[in-house]
């Protein structure tokens, strides 16, 4: 096997001749001698056994091996930057790579600002973002599978986990526009117990309001199920307001009168023996920023 024989210099010289349109504009942008731009062109050519550039008229024109070889050459200086960076940030216990696990139904407009500005903040990092239910985030943290989950759903955390609160996502009664709750406009607790309750699945004993009750791990499949006519349920305003969009035969009714319509808490969440990163702890910071333990949050917020 024949070993390589350019460098990454030779590389940026190349490339920089063929973006730069000439020898000199390429010296000026690396700041080097025209000729050894023009000697590095020439090495890399005999270490290559082809023309890079035409030379026959007043300006370098590359060749169709030149052309090829430049989507190579910029492919190999990014990844050598990429993995300079990376070894950089880890001799400073920055993170090459983090998973992050989203609950269904969690307001996902401020944490999309939050992702585009983590893009540019660190260019480099490997992100996993895993959407699940509530109960398989819990195992997946328990597993160290996923470094961090964002949740809305009420739950016992085990000592092994973590959690932070930073903000509140407000809960709808909903049903069916041809339910019969559909017309009243206040129903009661009695009201609610004549008819089937769809409920979201929790590991905290909640009380029931209905004889019949079914039970689901997924806000938005309870949204589905509801809009059928089935029964009705108690769900995030951030999830109604993205399935009412979808499916018209959703609505809301007001009730005061049930404790399962208090807000849910957006919570950051973590494995107690995962130390907090630049990166994570970037995350946290962030989050602190954009919400507040006070506000409440809905899709629609500006």
């Amino acid at each position: 096997m024949n070993k390589i024989q350019w460098t990454i210099e030779q590389l940026e010289i190349f490339v920089a001749s063929v973006e730069q349109g000439s020898f000199s504009a390429a010296a000026r942008q690396l700041r080097i001698a025209q000729s050894k731009v023009s000697n590095s062109v020439s090495d890399l050519e005999l270490i290559l056994g082809v023309e890079l550039f035409f030379r026959t008229k007043k300006l370098p024109i590359p060749t169709a091996e030149g052309k090829r070889f430049y989507d190579y050459a910029k492919s190999i200086i990014a990844k050598c930057l990429q993995t300079n960076s990376d070894m950089i940030n880890i001799s400073f216990g920055m993170e090459a790579s983090l998973s992050i696990a989203i609950e269904d139904g969690v307001p996902l407009d401020r944490i999309d600002k939050i992702l585009k500005e983590l893009s540019a903040v660190f260019p480099y990092l490997s992100l996993t973002i895993i959407n699940s239910t509530h109960k398989e985030i819990i195992n997946l943290l328990i597993c160290k599978e996923v470094d961090l989950a964002i949740t809305i759903s009420p739950s016992y955390y085990p000592d092994l986990l973590e959690n932070q609160h930073f903000g509140h996502v407000k809960q709808l009664l909903v049903v069916s526009k041809k339910h019969p709750l559909s017309k009243i406009e206040s129903p009661t607790i009695a009201d609610l117990s004549n008819y089937r309750e769809i409920r979201f699945i929790s590991d905290i004993n909640e009380k029931q309001y209905a004889s019949s009750t079914w039970h689901l791990t997924s806000y938005f499949n309870i949204s589905g199920v509801v809009s059928l006519g089935i029964g009705w349920s108690v769900i995030p305003e951030s999830v109604f307001n993205l399935m009412s969009g979808i499916n018209d035969g959703l609505v809301s009714i007001n009730n005061n009168k049930l404790n399962t319509t208090l807000p849910l808490e957006i919570k950051l969440i973590k494995h107690i023996e995962y130390v907090k990163g630049p990166v994570m702890q970037w995350i946290y910071d962030k989050f602190k920023s954009h919400f507040n333990s006070n506000c409440f949050v809905t899709n629609q917020d500006e």
